[in-house]
Parts: structure tokens; sequence; C-alpha cells
């Protein structure tokens, strides 16, 4: 019976809204456990696919100002060119 289609519950827009900024906190939380390309490039995957492409730039650019400040790091070069290839394309 279509009735019973109206006696779901529906979420707000202002759930959904709440929702995404703890899915962003919890990203950025993530990252901040391992600022690592890899690490970035997954949290800026999921950023992106939630419509935060600006997060996910700033999450890039930032985990190449942490390599940069320590280039002692066993970081790949070609990850670092990665990440800034995509921070190109955005």
């Amino acid at each position: 019976d279509h009735r019973d289609l109206h006696s779901f519950p529906t979420r707000r827009s202002s759930d959904l809204a709440g929702e995404k900024k703890q899915c962003i906190d919890w990203i950025n939380y993530a990252y901040q456990l391992d600022r690592t390309p890899a690490t970035a490039w997954g949290c800026a995957d999921f950023l992106e696919g939630i419509g935060e492409k600006q997060e996910a730039k700033r999450l890039l650019n930032d985990v190449l100002e942490v390599v940069k400040s320590n280039p002692a790091s066993d970081v790949d070069p070609k990850d670092i060119q990665s990440v800034k290839d995509r921070v190109e394309k955005m």
C-alpha cells in the first residue's frame, strides 16, 4: 500500500549537515593520526566523495608541507609528486 511509504521517518537537512560535519571531523582526526601521503590521499578521496573538494585540497596541501618540513622522512618522491599532481588538477 502506498500509504505505508509516508510512515517512514525522514531526515531533516539539518540532521544531514550535522552528520556531514561529523564525517569531516573524523576524517581530519584520522589524518592527524598518520600524516602521510597515503593517508592524505584516502582521506581526500572520502572528502571529495561527500562534496568537500576544498577540504580535500587543504588536507593534501597540508601533507605536502609536512613532508617538506621533514626532509629525513622516508616518503617516496613518486608519492609526493602524485599528491602535487592531484592538487594541481583540483
